[in-house]
């Protein structure tokens, strides 16, 4: 969990899906996400504590291979230029 990757809510990822169709260059990339990375344990103990407070997250029970990603986070002011 202490990896930190960036996230974002369903509707901000369909908005930014529609404008870059509505507005985007064709073969240009449009990173997307919410711009913030925070530590994917916050994210897995929101998950569990809207589940059931008391399940066991097991964090830390696999150790991190060689190729784990630890930090992932968009660089989207380009998606944020097209208009809304």
């Amino acid at each position: 969990g202490e990896q930190k990757w960036d996230y974002l809510y369903s509707a901000d990822a369909a908005d930014a899906l529609y404008r870059m169709a509505c507005h985007g260059r064709s073969g240009a990339v449009y990173p997307v996400g919410s711009g913030t990375a925070r530590p994917l344990r916050e994210y897995i103990e929101t998950l569990r504590d809207a589940i059931d407070l008391s399940l066991p997250l097991g964090l830390g029970k696999i150790p991190y291979g060689p190729q784990q990603v630890m930090f992932l986070q968009a660089e989207n002011a380009k998606a944020n230029q097209l208009s809304q």
